[in-house]
């Protein structure tokens, strides 16, 4: 089965750690419009492998946040707010454009532009999937919108309780649905952003406005900056994948087996016209402090466990109970933030921002799954979950999948319009892991405003995706997982078994 995965495998380019290009904003005090040079640079490596799957339909990152307020917001605090946001934020300024009949470069749009309407509905799942249907046009702008729900707004649902801090009643709830161009942003941009929202509808209030705003530096793309070898053991080349992570032709044995497996189920779901979708498991806060209490006393990572439970799920899924193998061999990604590798010099100019755009890296791993006639024991899950977080440590320390990006890349824009057998990547499983979130509102609208719920859809489709991508986060306590799939290879039954087994594995053992 070919793919088109290989630009997943390797992402950071080995570039000079030169200056910012005479085109970026290097003042981080300057107003949006005050610059003689419209912002400009050319997309890195990671943003356009993600505006390359964008242009294919896939790669956009649409998210739900539920705020509570104690005061009531309006529409034109909302959109003020936004624009602000937007002349903070350079890459939330931009459109993708090509230039020198070849080059893909962000350019600023000429006017500040936000996408943001009320929508009249209250079931955020359904606004999430249509949103995500609805495709930007990256020459014009903006790559990026907000949807506010009017039935869950402006007090229309107020909640006379206390918050978890005591400090009074969040008497208003607002629902926001943001879509995003994944070349812009990633899981740990988005959190700051909104943050960064709930901040300047607070400072609107008082009458600032987005013409006040101080903009931010164009930062260069993260795989040019990214200091990789002060923080590593590069090795040397012999040090490479299995070749069952890196055979393009052959798949897994796994993604074999739930092909044959729900043959006819694929059959009936290809020819639909199907929406993202998603499904979500929220631990409450005793489930969630049990599962990290067991991630601590094992000595594992909670990336470590997650990707183990991921893996017992979808084993159950495939195989059940019976099996006459010794252990089945599970390709996965796991998504590894890479901003800690970030110069110093460049984290200055931001003011205390994380480095923007996408920089997450999704690094492969060869999960050796055990097999037994019975689910997997606990003895053997947080085995699995030591061997895991060892994993994690070994694959991101080697530098192995860092090192062949310019090729891949290349070879990825000659041929990206070459007809290619549909079929699903070899890494069936994609796992991200966001952290906790409760920090997501800075602390000077604490007090005021707290976000209380969160949900992230991305859109997963057929060709070249992992058959469930899981993003997990902590929000006031609970461990919120999505589970995103694509309903064109998979039925919202199955979908919703894993969901259980997942559930399952992360309460029980």
């Amino acid at each position: 089965m070919k793919r088109l995965h290989v630009m997943w495998l390797n992402f950071v380019r080995q570039t000079s750690h030169g200056a910012i290009s005479r085109h970026y904003h290097t003042d981080p005090f300057c107003a949006p419009g005050v610059a003689n040079e419209t912002l400009s640079r050319p997309l890195g490596a990671l943003e356009l492998m993600y505006h390359r799957s964008f242009l294919k339909g896939k790669d956009m990152s649409t998210q739900m946040m539920h705020v509570q307020s104690r005061l009531p917001i309006t529409s034109f605090q909302i959109e003020e707010a936004l624009k602000c946001l937007s002349a903070r934020h350079p890459l939330l300024r931009m459109t993708i454009q090509q230039e020198n009949y070849s080059v893909l470069c962000f350019r600023e749009m000429k006017f500040l532009e936000v996408d943001f309407r009320t929508v009249d509905a209250e079931d955020w799942i359904t606004v999430m999937e249509e949103e995500e249907m609805n495709r930007f046009d990256p020459e014009r702008g903006p790559l990026w919108r907000c949807r506010l729900l009017r039935c869950v707004s402006g007090g229309y649902f107020q909640d006379q309780t206390l918050d978890s801090l005591g400090k009074g009643v969040m008497k208003y709830h607002f629902v926001f649905v943001f879509c995003w161009h994944h070349g812009l942003v990633d899981g740990t941009y988005i959190p700051w952003l909104f943050g960064d929202f709930i901040m300047y509808i607070d400072k609107v209030r008082s009458g600032f406005n987005f013409r006040s705003v101080k903009s931010l530096p164009l930062m260069p793309p993260i795989d040019n900056v990214i200091e990789y070898s002060k923080y590593i053991n590069v090795r040397s080349n012999k040090d490479t994948p299995s070749p069952s992570i890196l055979n393009e032709e052959v798949p897994s044995t796994i993604l074999r087996d739930y092909t044959l497996k729900y043959a006819n189920e694929i059959g009936q779901l290809s020819s639909k016209n199907q929406k993202p979708k998603d499904l979500i498991i929220q631990l409450d806060e005793t489930e969630t402090q049990s599962f990290f209490h067991k991630c601590k006393q094992n000595n594992v990572t909670v990336s470590g466990a997650l990707i183990s439970a991921c893996c017992a799920s979808l084993v159950d899924l495939v195989y059940k109970s019976g099996t006459n193998s010794i252990q089945v061999d599970i390709p996965v990604e796991l998504m590894v933030d890479m901003r800690r590798y970030i110069p110093d010099s460049f984290l200055s100019a931001l003011q205390g921002a994380p480095y923007p755009g996408v920089a997450s890296l999704h690094v492969p791993l060869l999960i050796k799954f055990p097999m037994s006639n019975q689910c997997i024991d606990k003895y053997n899950f947080w085995k699995l979950s030591k061997d895991c977080t060892s994993q994690i440590k070994e694959a991101t320390i080697s530098g192995y999948f860092l090192r062949t990006l310019n090729n891949e890349v290349r070879d990825s824009l000659i041929h990206h319009s070459n007809l290619i057998t549909t079929g699903k990547s070899p890494f069936v499983l994609c796992i991200s892991n966001v952290g906790k979130l409760d920090a997501a509102i800075h602390e000077e609208q604490a007090g005021d405003y707290i976000l209380t719920d969160i949900c992230a859809l991305n859109s997963i489709l057929v060709d070249d995706m992992p058959i469930f991508f899981t993003l997990s986060e902590t929000l006031r306590g609970r461990l919120i997982t999505g589970i995103c799939y694509c309903a064109n290879y998979t039925s919202v039954e199955t979908a919703e078994e894993f969901r259980r087994n997942l559930r399952w594995y992360l309460t029980k053992m």
